[in-house]
């Protein structure tokens, strides 16, 4: 056997032992019992971080904006206005008042649609 072959066979070796090693290893970390409660309080993490880093000036103009396309699709695509109507409630600072004042505001099949809407997201 000459020396170059060796030095290829050692590497391989070295390579595949290397290889298993973290093929053994992440398998049990995956396998173990707790896992999926510390990769789901890690995402809770993220969310609360990312959350938390919104501009209100920003949450505002996203508000006025949802707003804004909800009215000038009422006539036309009630549906997405309704989307639109709701996503606006969802970030609202008061809901609920938001809530009343588009009940008065709206034609009583978009109010629905919009209610229907948030209804469904908050089951899910």
């Amino acid at each position: 056997m000459s020396m170059s072959t060796g030095l290829k066979l050692v590497g391989g070796l070295g390579l595949a032992a290397g290889l298993a090693y973290c093929v053994y290893f992440d398998y049990k970390r995956t396998h173990a019992p707790d896992y999926q409660e510390k990769i789901r309080k890690r995402r809770e993490e993220q969310n609360a971080k990312k959350q938390s880093t919104i501009d209100p000036n920003q949450l505002q103009a996203i508000f006025n904006k949802c707003i804004e396309q909800g009215q000038a699709l009422v006539a036309t695509q009630p549906q997405l206005a309704a989307r639109h109507f709701a996503n606006a409630v969802r970030i609202s600072q008061n809901p609920s008042n938001l809530i009343q004042i588009l009940k008065r505001q709206l034609p009583p099949q978009v109010f629905l649609m919009i209610m229907q809407d948030l209804q469904a997201n908050a089951t899910e």
